[in-house]
């Protein structure tokens, strides 16, 4: 699905824990497609209509619940993550993000 999820850059953040402090680690950039949510959707889920999005990423990309994205400035964080794998070029990973508060 290269050629669908080139859409916008995105920068994965995980936290990691060394002994008792914790920090945000840049993990790496990568490709996606960003699709907001609708208004059914966004109800459903319990967000507000505009807060919610799809990101939708190869499915190769490590991205998963509690990472932070950084997508043209604004920082969002996932609330979930599925796979459709399909066995062919159209297999794809979305995550669930939500704009910060």
């Amino acid at each position: 699905m290269q050629f669908f999820t080139k859409q916008k850059t995105s920068t994965i953040k995980r936290q990691v824990y060394v002994g008792n402090i914790s920090s945000l680690t840049t993990l790496s950039t990568e490709n996606c497609y960003l699709k907001p949510l609708s208004e059914t959707e966004s109800s459903n889920n319990g967000f507000q209509y505009g807060q919610a999005y799809n990101a939708i990423f190869e499915v190769t990309v490590d991205v998963k619940e509690n990472d932070k994205l950084t997508i043209d400035d604004i920082e969002y964080t996932v609330k979930g993550v599925a796979s459709f794998e399909h066995g062919n070029i159209l297999d794809y990973k979305r995550a669930l993000i939500v704009k910060p508060q």
